[in-house]
């Protein structure tokens, strides 16, 4: 197994202290372990805190995680295609606030395209980017939209062109979030916006259940809180302007087959549960040179 140390991506030191030793031993990594519905909590390798700015990130993690995500097939994703469609509603109500519809969106880690779906509802004009061959082709068939398969430093678009770039639990995942931040920067017009969703490490249930907070992952490179998520994107031209906790919903038939229980018949699939735990979040920035002071 070999894996590669890494510095802060916020501030570039290299000055930690070790939160959690690893639990990985010599388990070397798999395609599985970088699929969506992975359940394997509790695996990972050692996770720091940097002195220096507080962003919490795994050191030293796994090489070739690109071609993991690219090998990645998850068909289990989409039997919660009903209830992610709900959250993902939702998020686009957030957004009318912001950005009217029919505008340039650009949607990265799209997956198997749930988003999308919704989001052409909307009448935007979607670009999306996907690494992963399957998803990528699923993704392309079932809405239609464009969907670049390979990962955001791959894909050749034009700069001051979108009004919007999405990002829905995929900035935990990334291998360099602050040189994609500076990327979308690029591609963005003046004044548009980029927004996401990522779990709170600083929240009262991640800090409850300490090394048993079930994120702790090994495909989540990074361990965000808003503070430290703000601080990254307005180093890199942004102003964040919104940073709200939001609800999850899943059925009872995802929930159970993420615990490792094969639930069948259409009852625990009809069955949802919410779940506001404190930790999801959802961040909105705007692009701008002006430093606004507000957050809401």
């Amino acid at each position: 197994m070999i894996t590669q140390d890494v510095r802060c991506n916020l501030c570039n030191a290299d000055d930690y202290t070790v939160l959690y030793n690893s639990t990985v031993g010599d388990i070397p990594p798999g395609t599985e372990d970088y699929k969506s519905t992975v359940n394997k909590y509790g695996l990972f390798h050692r996770l720091v805190s940097c002195r220096r700015c507080g962003l919490i990130y795994m050191n030293p993690r796994d090489t070739g995680i690109k071609d993991f995500y690219r090998k990645v097939v998850d068909k289990e994703y989409i039997e919660s295609w009903d209830e992610r469609a709900v959250t993902f509603r939702r998020h686009l109500e957030i957004l009318r606030r912001y950005k009217a519809q029919k505008a340039n969106l650009l949607d990265i880690g799209c997956y198997a395209g749930i988003f999308l779906s919704e989001a052409k509802k909307e009448d935007y004009n979607i670009i999306a980017i996907e690494p992963s061959k399957w998803a990528a082709e699923f993704a392309r068939e079932k809405t239609g939209v464009r969907v670049l398969e390979g990962s955001w430093d791959e894909a050749s678009l034009p700069e001051n062109y979108f009004d919007v770039v999405t990002m829905w639990d995929i900035v935990e995942h990334l291998e360099n979030p602050s040189a994609c931040f500076r990327q979308i920067c690029r591609w963005l017009k003046e004044g548009g916006i980029v927004a996401m969703t990522t779990h709170n490490v600083k929240g009262w249930f991640a800090r409850l259940a300490g090394r048993r907070y079930p994120w702790l992952m090994r495909f989540h490179l990074y361990h965000f809180e808003p503070k430290t998520l703000s601080a990254m994107l307005f180093k890199n031209g942004f102003t964040p302007i919104l940073v709200k906790n939001y609800t999850k919903i899943f059925s009872l038939k995802y929930i159970l087959g993420r615990l490792g229980i094969r639930a069948g018949g259409g009852l625990f699939k009809k069955i949802t549960l919410s779940f506001n735990t404190g930790d999801m979040f959802m961040i909105i920035a705007r692009k701008t040179a002006k430093n606004e002071n507000n957050i809401n």
